[in-house]
């Protein structure tokens, strides 16, 4: 008698992989989620038949949604946590996976099935969690996608890896958690691979714009998703400028951000670039400041002496013009676009970056367009100057004018020379030297109407 051998045990993995994939395929992405938490999380979520889901623990109707927003739209609302304002976890640590006959695709199965978890949840697409009309995030989808992401980030070796971990701190950030946050983006930082280095520019982003929140650690963990208004939205944009001044010091420490790193720079002028397009010019300057101080011969070091300058300029506007203020922030814009010749050939600079020929290239040609437009504003500001002191009757304002145009005639020839020593091979160059001895000539003949010493310009 001839013994029947015993039937393979199903690939039960496999199996709620390939349902999922053909839900998905088919526009069923209810009953695709349904297979992938089966996957990841049998003893929770067994599979049913199609269109068949039991809901998850704290889902609800659209009504009772809308009707929990209107009483839980302030933050405020979360000082005394209640079994309405505390989550529950819906995807424990205790999940057990569904089985499998290849071990070895395990990870594979369960990193992208927990991937697309997390990404139906951060993408609004589960009603149940309190998605209601106009608010930009539902209730518990935040709390959830985090769970899901979190998860997924334990499979190092799945391709899904640097795509979690950057999915899971921006949704700590969106949940407004920037401390936690800024450790998930650090994490992705850290991580090797060329996954995670393709990640990088956006978790700089992320991680600069996480340090400028005053509410650094947010709510709690577990806290429903309530929106805070931004300081940016409530405040003057002076008190707003010197909260956010806060990001400064965070990026400086390394108990919140390592100072070692070879991204660390890199996050120091994507701190100051996010400074820039708020239009907080002040703490700018400071984080350029920083990377020259820090890191003067960097790469980027070349990009901060010009953004610096371009800072100083640009707080110029803030000043009433003709006070001494303005002046004072005009003589700091013109010294800052004066230091741009550290950046020529023979720069200390521009030797220790030799090797990157792309990156000494733009930095020169940014660092002369500055030069150039600071000529063309101070050779403006004597025109006007001039025909303002040759216009008025009143003695005194005349020599005030006529000393306004003497000074911006000498910094039209500082900034002409400025140009010539940062690229002397320029294809403008005798038109930039008629510019600057015409400038001198009329420098040199205001001082001698005011009789005053006419200083050289080396």
């Amino acid at each position: 008698m001839v013994r029947a051998e015993p039937a393979p045990a199903p690939d039960r993995a496999r199996t709620l992989y390939l349902l999922a994939h053909t839900h998905e395929d088919a526009g069923r992405t209810d009953d695709a989620q349904q297979a992938w938490r089966a996957l990841v999380c049998q003893n929770l979520y067994p599979v049913a038949a199609a269109g068949a889901i039991a809901p998850k623990p704290q889902d609800n109707t659209a009504e009772y949604w809308r009707k929990y927003r209107e009483r839980f739209h302030d933050p405020r609302a979360l000082a005394k946590p209640s079994a309405e304002t505390r989550y529950v976890e819906i995807y424990p640590d205790t999940c057990e996976p569904a089985k499998t006959t290849d071990a070895a695709l395990l990870p594979k199965y369960l990193a992208e099935a927990w991937w697309h978890i997390g990404n139906w949840e951060l993408e609004g697409r589960d009603v149940a969690s309190g998605v209601v009309p106009g608010e930009p995030e539902s209730v518990w989808g935040l709390a959830r996608a985090a769970s899901a992401y979190r998860h997924a980030a334990q499979f190092p070796q799945s391709a899904v890896y640097p795509f979690a971990l950057y999915k899971y701190a921006t949704t700590l950030r969106k949940q407004q958690r920037y401390a936690a946050a800024t450790q998930g983006y650090v994490q992705l930082l850290a991580a090797p691979g060329e996954g995670a280095l393709a990640f990088r520019d956006a978790a700089l982003s992320g991680l600069a714009i996480a340090l400028t929140y005053p509410d650094f650690e947010g709510p709690r963990a577990d806290a429903p998703y309530i929106a805070k208004p931004d300081v940016i939205d409530v405040e003057s944009p002076a008190k707003a400028e010197k909260a956010l001044r806060v990001a400064i010091t965070r990026v400086q420490d390394a108990a919140i951000v390592p100072q070692d790193r070879p991204w660390t720079i890199a996050l120091y002028m994507r701190l100051a670039r996010t400074f820039v397009r708020l239009g907080f010019h002040e703490n700018a300057l400071e984080t350029f400041s920083l990377v020259l101080a820090k890191a003067p011969l960097a790469p980027e070091a070349g990009t901060a002496r010009t953004g610096a300058a371009e800072a100083e300029l640009a707080l110029v506007e803030t000043f009433r013009p003709r006070t001494p203020a303005h002046r004072a922030q005009r003589a700091r814009a013109l010294r800052a676009a004066l230091s741009l010749t550290e950046l020529s050939d023979q720069s200390a600079w521009a030797k220790a970056n030799a090797g990157d020929a792309k990156v000494v290239f733009l930095t020169k040609s940014h660092a002369d367009g500055h030069l150039l437009l600071m000529m063309e504003i101070e050779l403006t500001t004597a025109l006007d100057a001039k025909k303002a002191a040759k216009s008025t009757k009143d003695t005194r304002m005349s020599e005030e004018h006529w000393s306004d145009a003497s000074a911006a005639y000498l910094a039209t020839v500082q900034c002409t020379r400025a140009a010539l020593q940062l690229s002397p091979d320029r294809s403008d160059v005798q038109a930039l030297r008629e510019i600057g001895n015409q400038a001198q000539l009329e420098y040199e003949r205001i001082q001698g109407l005011l009789k005053r010493p006419v200083e050289t310009v080396p």
